[in-house]
């Protein structure tokens, strides 16, 4: 496959659910090993954008592609990690954190070699033998961002993974992230979380209403601060064409 693709590129992708007009006609395009922060208010679309480009949801039009290829089952799970939102998983499911870990693997007990580099960058090697059922929401959130990474995708995808994570966790988990993004790796990361973007974002798709926009965090956060509330507004219309470089500027 040629990486020298978009990672990701929709073109007027177009998503409804139950009636209701989410996303109309969005375009945007995400370079290889670039670092994108998608924000927006609650309600916004982010998280429909994300299971959008992950075929998780029907769309209504519009294409989706993965490194110039159709989002297909087997592109996507061959190129993409995915990190969901914490809220709404089954933990009484009786399993320890190794099994869950190994269960994603493509060859049962064999995962990436990194998996237990990416457990110490995020100081949680000691969860392993745990039973999901005994975890903490921020240690479950840490799970969760590990297996992700199991099969070593060219793109992550984190919806809202700051979500039950303390202060001190959310800088364990951006070095993380930008030391992955530093071998090459594509980042997607979702938030609605204006202290998270205010700390580390640099480039920033922001979803709200009519508005598909990008820019860097200092315009992005000077024009909408004031949109970063709890509404529930869902449409989101966008004819301009975005397109995200490796978020390695300088900007703030």
């Amino acid at each position: 496959m040629d990486k020298k693709n978009f990672a990701i590129e929709t073109t007027n992708l177009t998503v409804s659910i139950n009636g209701n007009s989410i996303l109309n006609s969005v375009n945007l395009s995400i370079d290889t090993g670039g670092f994108v922060f998608v924000v927006g208010p609650n309600g916004s679309g982010k998280s429909t954008l994300v299971k959008a480009i992950m075929g998780l949801i029907d769309i209504d039009g519009g294409e989706v592609k993965v490194f110039g290829e159709k989002n297909t089952q087997k592109n996507i799970a061959s190129n993409i990690g995915y990190v969901p939102q914490y809220v709404g998983l089954d933990r009484e499911f009786p399993i320890t954190v190794e099994e869950m870990i190994n269960l994603e693997c493509e060859d049962k007990g064999k995962c990436h070699k990194e998996i237990g580099e990416h457990f110490e960058y995020l100081d949680s090697h000691y969860l392993l033998k745990r039973k999901i059922n005994q975890l903490s929401g921020g240690e479950m959130q840490k799970v969760l961002i590990v297996r992700g990474l199991v099969k070593n995708p060219e793109i992550l995808i984190l919806d809202e993974p700051t979500s039950n994570l303390d202060t001190a966790s959310h800088r364990d988990l951006y070095l993380l992230l930008e030391n992955l993004n530093e071998r090459g790796k594509t980042i997607i990361f979702i938030s609605h979380d204006l202290n998270v973007v205010n700390k580390f974002a640099s480039k920033v798709l922001y979803l709200y209403e009519h508005e598909v926009v990008t820019g860097d965090r200092e315009s992005i956060l000077s024009q909408y601060r004031d949109l970063f509330d709890n509404r529930s507004d869902s449409n989101i219309h966008g004819s301009n064409h975005i397109n995200y470089k490796n978020h390695k500027n300088t900007d703030g």
